[in-house]
């Protein structure tokens, strides 16, 4: 990002209302769904892991719409002297696997631990 004069961090996180967890719960095959319930539970809760891939599309869905409106935004709000570029490949899928190190000192700089939000001194 050389030559930035601005940068924005905008973190997401999944897609979670109490109704996509009742989902976890119901719509699945009858009696395999009873046995994998709690398994489903436990991974959609500690590893994000979208049991309904509709719902775990949303979100994707959002952080897009987002980044649109934020480079809208960047351009309105300087009345055309300023221009946003919103950077998302590389903390996604497979680089974001490459990326760990980087990601860790984004977190950090956001005041993250272990990915929960977290007051920042003054």
């Amino acid at each position: 990002m050389e030559n930035a004069t601005h940068t924005h961090i905008m973190l997401s996180r999944p897609y979670r209302t109490p109704f996509t967890t009742l989902l976890t719960f119901i719509g699945h095959k009858p009696f395999v769904s009873m046995a994998s319930v709690p398994w489903r539970f436990y991974r959609k809760v500690s590893a994000d892991v979208d049991d309904i891939p509709s719902v775990g599309y949303l979100q994707h869905l959002h952080v897009g719409i987002w980044a649109d409106h934020m480079e809208r935004a960047a351009l309105i709000a300087s009345g055309g002297r300023r221009k946003a570029q919103v950077f998302m490949q590389p903390f996604t899928d497979s680089k974001a696997q490459k990326n760990q190190t980087t990601i860790r000192e984004i977190e950090k700089l956001a005041g993250l631990d272990r990915g929960r939000p977290t007051p920042r001194a003054a």
